[in-house]
């Protein structure tokens, strides 16, 4: 009996102890990974945000581009004006999709990359919208016959715009190789609080 009672409590508290212990290191290897899937899932989500962001600003650009040729074409008549018409259509349309995704953008960039990534998207957003603003100008004034005397300096600004999205490029970019997107990411946006 002696000999029994320390082996029954011994069984029973290394069974125990055991258990606990294994559960433990199971529950703690289930988080590990979990952590990790889940990284993986926000460097792949943030990935998809900033290739579909850059490829939006590029893309605006580019129809910008495009018709500020044709506008500049047009006064001396080297360009059409169906050419001129089917340039601001083809502007037209990124519009769409740019204001169309507006507002996500802002909050996926944010969300994904922190509140600075957010403001450099923001002040992207003003300087398109400034740039845009004075090319569809130009382009009413000569497309009912007048000059595009509003073109001067457009150029510049253009090539400013390719610096803007670089800027923002570059910062979404580094924050990827670092693995500092999501939960990681620098200066994270705060939801709002509920009710607002």
């Amino acid at each position: 009996m002696e000999t029994l009672v320390p082996l029954v409590v011994g069984f029973v508290l290394t069974t125990v102890l055991g258990g606990v212990l294994g559960s433990y290191l199971q529950r703690r290897s289930w988080d590990h990974q979990n952590e990790a899937r889940l990284r993986e899932e926000e460097l792949r989500r943030a990935g998809e945000v900033c290739q579909s962001v850059s490829g939006l600003l590029d893309k605006r650009r580019y129809r910008m581009l495009r018709l500020s040729f044709a506008v500049r074409g047009r006064a001396p008549e080297t360009v059409s004006a169906e050419a001129l018409t089917k340039r601001f259509s083809d502007y037209d349309q990124v519009l769409y999709e740019w204001n169309d995704s507006l507002n996500v953008n802002l909050a996926m960039v944010g969300t994904y990359f922190g509140q600075h990534a957010r403001d450099l998207l923001e002040r992207a957003y003003e300087a398109y919208q400034q740039v845009g603003s004075d090319l569809e100008d130009a382009y009413r004034k000569v497309a009912h016959g007048g000059q595009g005397a509003a073109l001067d300096g457009l150029d510049g600004r253009l090539g400013e715009l390719d610096g803007t999205a670089y800027q923002l490029n570059v910062f979404m970019m580094t924050q990827l190789r670092e693995g500092t997107v999501g939960r990681r990411a620098p200066r994270p946006l705060e939801p709002p609080a509920a009710g607002t």
